[in-house]
């Protein structure tokens, strides 16, 4: 196959653009794959950044969902398939795959071309998209690369909880640019909805509650800290770091004081581990449902039903 070409402006490092060119190329090879083309859903940066928005920043690892079963026997039955036939898919574009890792809640590969390797995480965990995936098409790629991704909503969501857990430059930039172009996300209810489910699921919860609270970790940044997300900007694109912070801290703001059925859902899982994701989806049956299937919220309530039995 034609590796897509990046029909970005210039101003991005040519090593860059080079990679998510690649990138691209790995995902249109596995969509085109009659196995693994109905497999995956790409959510994160790229997804985001890539698919979604106009490449505010480039981003250079493949997220994926493994949504080819939501049963936990099932997916162990046929994970041993998609294994072996992503590395066929792949190893036929030249590329030396590596696996770093292989856990039940996920599997890292490192695609080795000379000189570098495109990072490729497909969680196992997260079996379950809220909102019906979408394809959509990569409009700077020539040819064009369509994939199925997550929606907007949920896209945000995962990036509010990725602020939360870790501290990466990367989210707090791709934050910013939300607030600046969906200034009024969080006006939408199944938004706010899908934001708090994402706090929830987030490894600080219970203990952390709003996502302004996790901001403060970002407030003295590094040069270490910073590089790594100017190398994926164009040129011309250098924010000023406390304009970063107090535009995300506006925007997330309404989302410090819950309404009732958030409000009454965040507690009864606080204070008993008890997940009702019919009080936070109560307009939405549809995702109410995906949301009682989803493998991650079973995780969590396992997780949170240890630390009340070690609190109590």
């Amino acid at each position: 196959m034609t590796r897509p070409l990046l029909t970005v402006p210039l101003g991005f490092a040519p090593q860059v653009v080079d990679k998510v060119e690649r990138l691209l190329e790995v995902l249109s090879a596995l969509r085109d794959d009659a196995f693994l083309g109905e497999m995956f859903v790409l959510h994160g940066g790229t997804a985001l950044n890539v698919f979604h928005e106009r490449v505010p920043r480039l981003s250079v690892d493949i997220d994926l969902m493994f949504v080819g079963a939501v049963d936990v026997d099932e997916m162990r039955r046929l994970r041993p398939q998609v294994d072996g036939r992503f590395r066929e898919v792949i190893g036929a574009l030249g590329y030396v795959v590596r696996a770093t890792n292989d856990e039940h809640s996920g599997q890292t590969y490192r695609l080795q071309y000379p000189g570098d390797y495109v990072k490729v995480d497909i969680s196992y965990l997260a079996r379950v998209a809220l909102l019906e995936p979408e394809v959509r098409i990569c409009e700077f790629a020539d040819p064009p690369v369509a994939f199925p991704v997550l929606q907007l909503p949920e896209l945000v969501a995962g990036k509010i909880q990725a602020m939360m857990e870790r501290v990466a430059a990367r989210d707090l930039y791709d934050l910013y640019r939300l607030a600046l172009t969906h200034p009024a996300l969080f006006d939408d209810s199944l938004v706010r909805a899908l934001a708090v489910r994402a706090i929830c699921a987030s490894n600080r919860f219970p203990f952390v509650t709003r996502p302004v609270d996790s901001l403060d970790r970002f407030e003295n940044p590094t040069r270490e800290f910073t590089e790594p997300l100017y190398a994926m900007l164009n040129a011309d694109d250098a924010p000023d770091y406390e304009q970063m912070l107090a535009s995300v801290a506006a925007w997330l703001a309404p989302l410090g004081g819950p309404i009732a059925p958030e409000a009454e859902f965040m507690r009864r899982l606080r204070e008993s581990a008890d997940y009702r994701p019919d009080l936070l989806f109560a307009n939405w049956p549809d995702v109410a449902g995906r949301a009682a299937a989803d493998p991650v919220m079973a995780w969590k309530v396992q997780n949170l039903r240890t630390l009340l039995g070690e609190t109590q």
